[in-house]
């Protein structure tokens, strides 16, 4: 099967480092002559990594998609020095807007505080604005990113706006991520993103049954590979296989769960291999929570 994810930072510090090495999608931001404080054509620039991406890899698996949002690097411009530089942060958090759980939902407040002050910049002079390129389409794809359905694009869009406008510190961009901010995803968000990305959604859609309903369904659990969708019976969540072995009983499944967040993990068939199939999690080799009922679709 693919590799699941590689391991982000760790702890509430985020790791900065120096652009311009030759590594990341980042080094494609460039200073502006003269002015120092701002990011050169920063939706143009930054738009212009995601599709070049893309482009060189239009079937990352999903774990590979995930990996994006695990590791993903944020430009901001050094005060002191002008230099552009990165700091890296895992986006990994379950966040969903019409959660009932406090620790699962949006702060819609820290977003409104960032789209405003995105409207003021775009209110000033161009030769003055800290973030050049932007555009009004750029306010609805920050509050995106705040809502649990950002592409690691409005992410990192917005988060170079939050350490622009000062909202927070490169130091503690993680922790405003996870606790100030409540930058994350769920379960829609994450799918449709990736199909989306990989070219087999023309367009996002917002539901699980809207998703499911643009594909086939699959009719034998040896059917199912790396991209197909998966739905969770009765309970309205839904994933991605990241891949499987014809002839096994394991499939990996990348989701975004509200117990774990942004993950990949195994599921062992428990029964009859025709659709819709009863599949266990596994977490360290051990059997997690109950069996799911499961349907796969291919896009």
């Amino acid at each position: 099967m693919p590799p699941s994810r590689s391991p982000g930072p760790t702890g509430a510090d985020a790791s900065v480092e120096s652009a311009g090495d030759g590594s990341g999608i980042a080094d494609a931001l460039a200073v502006t002559p003269g002015t120092p404080q701002g990011l050169d054509l920063f939706l143009e620039g930054g738009q212009m990594r995601w599709d070049t991406l893309r482009r060189l890899t239009p079937r990352l698996t999903p774990a590979q998609f995930a990996d994006l949002y695990h590791n993903l690097e944020v430009p901001y411009v050094d005060p002191g020095t002008g230099r552009i530089e990165r700091v890296r942060v895992d986006i990994h958090s379950y966040v969903c807007p019409n959660s009932e759980r406090e620790g699962h939902m949006p702060n819609p407040e820290e977003r409104g505080e960032v789209v405003s002050l995105l409207r003021r910049e775009l209110r000033r002079p161009e030769a003055e604005r800290r973030l050049l390129g932007l555009s009004d389409d750029d306010r609805p794809r920050v509050a995106h990113a705040f809502n649990g359905q950002g592409s690691p694009a409005e992410i990192e869009l917005a988060l170079c706006a939050a350490l622009t406008f000062g909202r927070t510190t490169p130091g503690g961009l993680q922790t405003y991520c996870d606790s100030t901010a409540k930058i994350g995803l769920d379960c829609v968000g994450f799918v449709k993103n990736y199909l989306v990305f990989v070219g087999l959604l023309p367009a996002p859609l917002d539901t699980v049954t809207g998703i499911a309903r643009r594909g086939r369904r699959l009719e034998n659990f040896d059917d199912m590979a790396s991209g197909d969708v998966l739905t969770w019976e009765g309970d309205g969540h839904i994933g991605l296989v990241n891949g499987h072995e014809a002839g096994t009983d394991v499939v990996e499944v990348v989701q975004c769960s509200g117990s774990r967040g942004l993950h990949v993990s195994p599921y062992h068939l428990r029964g009859g291999r025709t659709m819709p199939f009863t599949a266990m999690e596994h977490i360290d080799g051990r059997p997690r929570g109950n069996p799911v009922t499961l349907t796969a679709f291919r896009m």
